[in-house]
């Protein structure tokens, strides 16, 4: 007779999608720390105690769980990845462009050290 098999639903106590915040991805709980930005330091060499020691506001458990959550939902983290490196993209949706004079603060004008004509 074969065995029942049960399935278990998964659970990441620490990660939250939030409209509005992080443009809604999923972030570590009570932070702004997208998952996947802590998936791509993990990939790109970073241990976890690495991790923590950039991250002193972040504890193993959320650490672990934003890891977790990644291999749970792959394809989804590594298109936002992706997405973050896509130089295109963020040119064309954020073009460069000149910043008017009127949108500086002369404060912010001193301190850069430009004339009220540049900005």
């Amino acid at each position: 007779m074969p065995k029942k098999t049960r399935t278990i639903q998964i659970s990441h106590p620490h990660i939250v999608c939030i409209k509005g915040t992080c443009g809604g991805r999923p972030i570590i709980r009570n932070t702004r720390m997208a998952v996947s930005t802590l998936t791509h330091y993990y990939q790109s060499g970073l241990t976890i105690d690495e991790i923590l020691d950039a991250f002193p506001f972040l504890t193993p458990a959320q650490v672990h769980d934003a890891l977790s959550y990644y291999y749970d939902n792959q394809k989804k983290i590594d298109k936002e990845i992706a997405l973050s490196q896509d130089e295109e993209y963020w040119i064309n949706k954020y073009p460069p462009g000149k910043l008017s004079t009127e949108a500086c603060s002369p404060l912010r004008q001193n301190y850069i050290g430009i004339q009220t004509s540049q900005c």
